[in-house]
């Protein structure tokens, strides 16, 4: 599915975690590069490289050496930069990458991206899809058998279903849908004038409309939906979310639900953006139109 996958690493526990969900969604034939990035940027002082810009990516050096010989990945890069969000989006762009892993732990650098510091603007925009590894996934053995899908009925939901069925049959997975019923949905859903009607009847109508899905199983539920989706995601091994604004973390962060989500996950939190769905309009349109023959010469 995934051609170019960069995994961001550091010192961390959750380095293993992320590189382990990279081997995972990598297509067959990808690239998995390792990614770090260290706090020895470029700055010079009377032409001369200062000492600690020299020790900091000599560390870096270091430790992708050693977690390239740990892992097998071959593929390493590191770049300085003044944090850590915003090198990870430079080397994303910089190496075409369509997906960028992270670890999830809030005690790593890596995971300040979901503290809400100065790492979230900057990583606000990323141009590819976002995967979040849980801590301790370095030891998962099995096999991506069910795939989960946040469904909300929105094209960015549409979308993550049509990545989710990609998945599904590369892997010979199952699909799940999953649908919450909110309070602040039910009460401002646009369609219909709410008064005198129960959740239930709402719940029941949305599941009807699952029901006309194919290939997978539909589950509608009343609650909060960080909560719902916390607990529905003990039942998959990838949960698939969109997101609406112009980078994953514009709308996952800026929103309660996909923060919760992003911490209390319990399997690997797949983020697509808008620059997923761009692009892949962008290759349908073009896998659409003809090749053109050149008129011939007289």
């Amino acid at each position: 599915m995934f051609k170019k996958v960069m995994v961001g690493v550091d010192s961390g526990a959750t380095a293993k975690d992320a590189i382990r969900l990279g081997q995972e969604l990598v297509a067959e034939g990808g690239e998995l590069i390792l990614a770090h990035v260290h706090g020895g940027y470029d700055v010079y002082r009377n032409g001369m490289v200062l000492e600690w810009q020299l020790k900091e990516q000599q560390t870096a050096h270091k430790l992708l050496a050693e977690l390239s010989a740990e892992t097998g990945v071959e593929r390493v890069e590191s770049y300085g930069a003044t944090n850590v969000g915003r090198g990870l989006h430079m080397l994303a762009e910089r190496e075409g990458a369509d997906l960028l892993v992270l670890g999830s732990t809030r005690r790593s650098l890596l995971g300040r991206v979901f503290l809400g510091d100065d790492t979230r603007d900057a990583t606000n925009g990323a141009p590819c899809a976002i995967a979040v590894a849980p801590a301790g996934y370095s030891q998962h053995t099995g096999a991506l058998k069910r795939i989960g899908v946040a469904y909300n009925q929105s094209s960015e939901s549409h979308f993550a279903l049509d990545v989710a069925r990609e998945l599904a049959a590369v892997n010979h997975a199952a699909i799940s849908v999953f649908e919450v019923v909110t309070l602040a949905g039910y009460w401002s859903y646009p369609y219909r004038v709410p008064y005198g009607d129960l959740p239930e009847e709402w719940i029941s109508e949305r599941r009807a409309k699952l029901d006309e899905l194919s290939d997978v199983t539909p589950k509608v539920t009343f609650g909060d939906a960080a909560e719902e989706l916390t607990q529905d995601s003990k039942s998959v091994d990838l949960m698939v979310v969109g997101s609406r604004d112009f980078g994953p973390f514009g709308r996952l962060l800026h929103s309660s639900t996909s923060a919760k989500l992003a911490h209390s996950c319990h399997c690997p939190l797949l983020i697509l953006t808008r620059a997923n769905r761009e692009s892949a309009a962008r290759t349908e349109h073009a896998e659409a139109v003809p090749a053109q023959t050149p008129a011939a010469v007289s």
